[in-house]
């Protein structure tokens, strides 16, 4: 669980200190060294959840305003604080999210919503801190939103045609680009254990309805 710093907060090519990547293989790495959401589908999850939802929820490393996944494209160098980093992949989200919230299929619902977030990499260490703008420098692939990265990993599994127009953008992470590759050429992925984790977990979800 991840909590809001006070204070400038220095940032490295693995991610920001004091944060922890408890599972290096799937959330680490430097394709993966800061998690962005975004502060407009926070009334979202209040409503739809029936609760209060403080930031950060669902966790991010970094909460932004006017960069949604409609809005931040594959390979936007972005300068934040000090800190100079490139958009690089969809959040896959996973079971871990429903030990925040006590409820087994939220991680299929972030999904379903497109409200994912998305990874940077770091191309200038620095620090950042609250209230630091967010400034787009360079957008290479304006045709490739996050949102559209969500639809083919979601909706459309089979789009061999937006897959390779992912796959042509070289700032394109490693993970996600093995995952269209896969397809391309083989079965699709299964998805059921990334979003409900154990077959207890499973059972649970499937009990929740």
């Amino acid at each position: 669980m991840k909590h809001e710093q006070k204070g400038p907060v220095a940032v490295g090519p693995l991610g920001l200190a004091g944060d922890e990547q408890g599972d290096q293989i799937r959330h680490g790495g430097p394709d993966k060294a800061i998690l962005v959401y975004a502060e407009e589908h926070y009334p979202y999850w209040r409503q739809r959840l029936g609760r209060d939802v403080p930031v950060p929820g669902f966790g991010e490393n970094l909460t932004v305003r006017g960069l949604t996944e409609e809005q931040a494209c594959i390979g936007d160098v972005l300068q934040i604080g000090q800190v100079v980093a490139e958009v690089t992949q969809a959040r896959q989200p996973c079971f871990k999210i429903a030990a925040r919230y006590t409820l087994p299929k939220i991680a299929k619902w972030v999904q379903d919503a497109g409200f994912t977030g998305y990874y940077l990499r770091v191309l200038e260490p620095g620090s950042v801190q609250a209230g630091d703008s967010v400034e787009r420098l360079v957008s290479p692939h304006p045709a490739l939103p996050i949102s559209e990265i969500n639809r083919l990993l979601y909706r459309d599994r089979r789009d061999g045609a937006g897959m390779r127009r992912a796959l042509a953008a070289e700032q394109f992470a490693a993970q996600q680009r093995a995952v269209f590759e896969q397809r391309l050429g083989g079965p699709l992925e299964d998805f059921e254990i990334r979003l409900y984790g154990s077959d207890e977990v499973l059972t649970n979800a499937a009990d929740a309805g």
